[in-house]
């Protein structure tokens, strides 16, 4: 058996020559990280034309992919749903979140399956 010093020696090469044949960020953890609180508060609080490091100024106001950013992050938000379960599986089962599992309160009053002038609203 070797000792134990000669395979951390070995393990700390095989790590070095990894390091310098796929680079460093190949360490890297590939697990997505949360969206904590505050990054959300941050978010919810943005202003109107703040640049973002990508893609046109932030404005939920008149960009359709912003707001529907805000409205889907509320959702699951206070819904504790993940981004995961509103999207479709590979499998084609339905075990995800979709429109039929939302109740809307508009003006009060609870609708399962709203109009497109309700939504308006």
């Amino acid at each position: 058996m070797p000792r134990l010093k000669l395979i951390e020696g070995a393990v700390r090469g095989l790590l070095r020559s990894y390091k310098e044949t796929y680079g460093v960020h190949a360490l890297a953890s590939s697990r997505r990280q949360p969206m904590l609180p505050s990054m959300w508060r941050r978010l919810e609080a943005a202003p109107r034309g703040l640049r973002l490091p990508a893609g046109p100024p932030w404005d939920p106001v008149t960009n359709h992919d912003d707001r529907t950013v805000l409205r889907l992050g509320r959702l699951l938000w206070r819904s504790g749903h993940r981004l995961g379960e509103i999207v479709s599986s590979p499998s084609g089962e339905i075990n995800y979140l979709t429109r039929s599992c939302v109740t809307y309160s508009i003006a009060g009053v609870l609708i399962v399956d709203p109009s497109i002038t309700q939504l308006a609203q």
